[in-house]
């Protein structure tokens, strides 16, 4: 039989009849159980229970919530994991989770509606979400839920809700797109007797507390005539990706240049060897016009590469691009002065301008070239990027080869190398089969996913290193045609079309800057689910929750003195946290 002690304010429960896997249930089994009638934790006492194994038995969760149990309604039996020091931000980060442990009895609901045009309407999932994304197609709600469909997404202003919420700065209008930069939230300031001073890393938002039954509908974003906002993502920055094209000597030995972690920087890279990067200047303005691009080229001189770049927008005020508009099969273009000024190819200058071809680098080899194409390369799972090419042109010899790109080229052959490309033909290589290539307009679309949809529905997460090239990795997409012998010049005009890290980013939205279309809605045409309603916003007596801090071990002596004063110091801290995240309307009692 499990033995119970009680420490201060924190109850102890060991015994190998307790602890192990499935703990919870096996503690809820035991604390509800008549051996217990004289603990002060036993079934109805207490809404929430904040339970420590030791050692631990897995990822902070919360779960058996049974709303049938009086007194007091079970709201949860919340698993953690001890932290192993007591720094304060230690301790603040643990905080922080045990506000989203609790705060998953009302937050974030799955089944939360909108009501828009007089229809009431669910949210986007993530599955539903992700497809759009990767269809580029238009989003059918607010884009708030992610992780598991019941956390906040990092496209939300959400005011660093616990609930994975992120908390962004208005940076204000780029080009039609509003631009919105991460940033550390203000959270409240808590001081309990006895310790120190302690701020909040962010705290319940609005939407939160209206859901919660704190706030009215009327009280909530009052600054913002009760409407919240989010982004319907297009760019973010910086993100680890290169798009743009490539010089390859072998399978796994390449020449990467073109955007580099964000879409105003070029790199020049060799495989596992040094970046070299430029910025390409404010006079670089990718989202005033969609055709708004980058002419790439790489010239080759005996063994030399020069890596050349210029502003470029193959469509803009070009009748043919008009004409190409309305008559895509019948008007072909070709990148404007691509191989213009060959024969004096400038030293790379640090104050160049990229109105004309500029040198960002010149590399030299004496392997030969097998191939040269279009890439897009991610050495990360959670972002999308996409690239969009206009046509790859070859100048050799004095032939001028145009590979059109309105149409996706054939896939190279399994085990195929580029040098069984037939001469003035290209091959599409998608070495995992899951990036997306697709002719849109005049362009080609590289499209390396963060996750995709299977035919069963289900949301599929790509790996790291899945959309890679590296000294051992082959699965960027790519586009590629064998290089010819002896001097050349090819190249394509390039745009970082989308990047997008995913909804569920959380902390991968840390420090990042994010362009979309700013959505908002009111807070009033939100529908909460009825059983939240009626279950779960009623306020318990006093407007105070009991919480139970209880630690969990298979032995006594698993149990130090400094782990129980630990607890204790969360506990009391979590107490004065919950009063100020609920803008002192409820309250949390732990004591026992």
């Amino acid at each position: 039989m499990a033995t119970l002690e009680k420490i201060g304010n924190v109850l102890l429960v060991y015994g190998n009849d307790v602890y192990g896997d499935g703990y919870r249930g096996k503690l809820r089994n035991f604390l509800y159980s008549q051996a217990t009638h004289s603990s002060p934790v036993r079934k109805g006492t207490h809404d929430f229970w904040i339970t420590y194994p030791v050692p631990s038995l897995g990822i902070d969760q919360w779960a058996y919530e049974d709303l049938s149990i009086t007194p007091r309604k079970m709201r949860g039996i919340i698993r953690m994991v001890m932290p192993n020091n007591s720094n304060l931000a230690t301790i603040r980060r643990h905080i922080h989770v045990i506000l989203q442990e609790v705060g998953h009895h009302w937050l974030v609901p799955r089944k939360l509606k909108i009501k828009t045009n007089g229809t009431v309407r669910p949210l986007p999932k993530n599955d539903e979400m992700t497809r759009q994304i990767n269809d580029e197609a238009d989003f059918d709600g607010p884009l708030l839920l992610a992780r598991g469909n019941i956390h906040w997404s990092a496209y939300f202003q959400a005011d660093a809700s616990p609930m994975d919420g992120q908390y962004y700065f208005d940076m204000g209008m780029e080009d039609g797109y509003k631009r919105w930069k991460w940033r550390l939230f203000p959270g409240p300031v808590i001081t309990p007797p006895g310790l120190d001073r302690l701020q909040l890393m962010g705290a319940y938002n609005d939407l939160d507390l209206y859901i919660m039954g704190v706030k009215k509908a009327y009280e909530a974003y009052s600054q913002n005539n009760g409407r919240f906002y989010w982004l319907e993502p297009r760019l973010a920055a910086s993100l680890p990706y290169h798009i743009g094209i490539f010089v390859a000597f072998s399978k796994y030995d390449f020449y990467y240049f073109g955007f580099y972690r964000n879409h105003w920087t070029l790199g020049v890279q060799r495989t596992a060897g040094q970046i070299t990067t430029v910025d390409i200047g404010t006079d670089y303005r990718p989202l005033a016009h969609d055709y708004n691009g980058v002419a790439l080229r790489v010239v080759r001189r005996g063994n030399q590469y020069y890596f050349q770049a210029r502003y470029d927008n193959p469509l803009a005020g070009c009748l043919a691009g008009v004409l190409k508009a309305f008559f895509p099969r019948t008007t072909r273009l070709r990148v404007p002065r691509l191989f213009e000024d060959l024969d004096s190819l400038p030293q790379p200058d640090e104050n160049g301008t990229f109105d004309r071809f500029s040198t960002v680098a010149i590399l030299q080899s004496d392997d030969r070239p097998e191939a040269v194409g279009l890439i897009v390369k991610k050495s990360d799972h959670p972002h999308l990027a996409e690239g969009a090419f206009f046509n790859l042109e070859l100048l050799h010899n004095g032939k001028h080869t145009i590979f059109f790109t309105d149409d996706v080229p054939d896939p190279l052959p399994a085990g195929a190398s580029p040098a069984n490309i037939p001469p003035g033909e290209w091959r599409l290589h998608n070495p995992t089969g899951d990036a997306i290539i697709k002719s849109k307009g005049v362009r080609l679309h590289i499209i390396a996913p963060f996750s995709t949809v299977n035919k069963d529905g289900a949301l599929e997460h790509h790996p790291p290193k899945h959309f890679d090239h590296s000294k051992d990795t082959d699965n960027a997409p790519k586009i590629l045609t064998k290089a010819p012998d002896g001097d050349f010049a090819f190249g394509t005009s390039c745009k970082v079309h989308r990047t997008i890290f995913t909804p569920w980013a959380a902390g991968y939205a840390k420090n990042r800057v994010l362009w979309g279309k700013e959505k908002s809605a009111r807070v009033m045409d939100i529908v909460v689910p009825d059983e939240i309603i009626n279950e779960k916003q009623p306020p318990p007596p006093a407007n105070t929750y009991k919480i139970a801090f209880i630690m969990v071990a298979e032995k006594r002596s698993d149990i130090t003195n400094e782990m129980i004063e630990r607890v204790d110091m969360i506990r009391r801290y979590w107490d004065a946290a919950f009063e100020a995240v609920t803008i002192g309307r409820r309250h949390s009692n732990s004591v026992l």
